[in-house]
């Protein structure tokens, strides 16, 4: 199976108080959490029981879905895919 058609997980992570943190996707979900849990400093502000995960038949479509994600729900630690983090969300 070439690496286009393989199934793909586009997956939230959020904070206890519901603050959308980071938008991925991964063939593996269990061991792209374990990448998380060692190397992002953020991850200590996951809250596990909130993470959501929707598969998609291809990765392509899964990409898709992930840079809409990132555009449209703005979470906070994603750069990539982030026009918006050049102009910072105005207060109030």
């Amino acid at each position: 199976m070439t690496r286009a058609l393989t199934r793909t997980a586009l997956y939230r992570l959020f904070d206890h108080t519901g603050r959308l943190l980071y938008v991925g996707i991964t063939g593996d979900i269990e061991t792209r959490m374990k990448s998380h849990a060692g190397k992002q400093k953020w991850w200590r502000s996951v809250d596990t029981d909130r993470t959501t995960v929707g598969w998609h038949d291809t990765r392509a479509a899964a990409e898709e879905a992930e840079r809409v994600a990132i555009r449209d729900e703005r979470p906070l630690w994603n750069h990539r895919d982030s026009p918006w983090r050049a102009y910072p969300k105005a207060p109030g």
